[in-house]
């Protein structure tokens, strides 16, 4: 027994009774208090976010201008001058969903912006608005320009074969879907002029499309697709054949907004070698090309 407890239990204050309570209350054991748990956090009133639901490619009226730089560089001749030729397409367009796909009607306008002295010369292209309708299945990727028949050794050179070409190019890379984690690919064919030549291209296109967060700035759906090209013509200039081949790749980046489906900028890039022979002697030149593109008003 300690001399704690030998104090409390000491008969002399044994009359005091209601004290010696609260003194052997007071020599006890000390309690030992556990920690309380926390209360349970009450549930937050907020409900979750709901799930992202992408939206569709916009339509309506629309107007975008697409600007493009290129340089043609003769391969193996260091000493060459490359060639340059930058032009700028201007294209309005209403457009409407259909059971496939999309209608469009609309203008197209290409000019000039600046050349060397050869892409100058070469270049017949009208300056005047191109009216166009035509029909993209987005499934399959095909666009048709309605009454614009397929390029042949008849009709090129055409003056609307670059405004054309553009507004083809443009309309062809509509994605078939706006949805996050999508991805596919497709095959695409098509006959246009360059120069006096008619030419087949085709493309087998590869498509993904992913969502972005950018700080301090909405939320923008990427479509980006990645194009293995091959082309393909012929035609017959003074009585000599002339045959044009080329492979190279496309890169496109498409930015979208993520609650409209507007198309809010562009940016391409193509490098295309190309082979031209002319009564069987061939020529190889590098094709590089920027693109952009930006919405404008309608």
């Amino acid at each position: 027994m300690t001399w704690g407890a030998v104090f409390c239990l000491s008969s002399a204050i044994v009359k005091y009774t209601p004290l010696v309570l609260i003194v052997l209350a007071a020599c006890g054991p000390t309690a030992s208090h556990s920690p309380r748990p926390p209360a349970p956090a009450a549930q937050s009133e907020h409900k979750a976010p709901p799930p992202f639901v992408p939206p569709r490619y916009a339509v309506g009226r629309g107007a975008y201008e697409m600007t493009s730089t290129a340089t043609i560089q003769f391969v193996g001749d260091s000493s060459a001058k490359p060639d340059t030729l930058e032009t700028a397409v201007v294209v309005r367009y209403d457009a409407s969903w259909t059971g496939t796909g999309l209608d469009f009607t609309g203008t197209v306008q290409s000019r000039v912006t600046a050349a060397s002295a050869r892409m100058l010369q070469a270049n017949g292209e009208s300056l005047d608005p191109v009216p166009f309708r035509a029909t993209v299945d987005t499934v399959a990727g095909t666009v048709r320009l309605i009454g614009d028949s397929a390029a042949t050794e008849a009709t090129c050179p055409s003056p609307h074969a670059g405004a054309l070409t553009a507004a083809r190019q443009y309309l062809a890379s509509i994605p078939r879907t706006l949805a996050p984690g999508a991805s596919w690919t497709d095959t695409t064919m098509a006959t246009t002029c360059r120069g006096e030549i008619p030419v087949t291209t085709t493309a087998v296109r590869h498509f993904t499309v992913s969502l972005e967060h950018p700080p301090s700035a909405p939320p923008v759906i990427v479509v980006s697709h990645l194009s293995t090209i091959s082309m393909h013509g012929e035609t017959s200039h003074r009585g000599r054949g002339v045959t044009l081949t080329g492979a190279g790749t496309r890169q496109y980046e498409d930015r979208y907004d993520a609650f409209t489906g507007v198309l809010k900028a562009r940016a391409a890039i193509i490098d295309v070698d190309l082979t031209v022979g002319v009564a069987g002697a061939p020529s190889r030149l590098h094709e590089h090309v920027d693109e952009h593109a930006v919405p404008i008003t309608p």
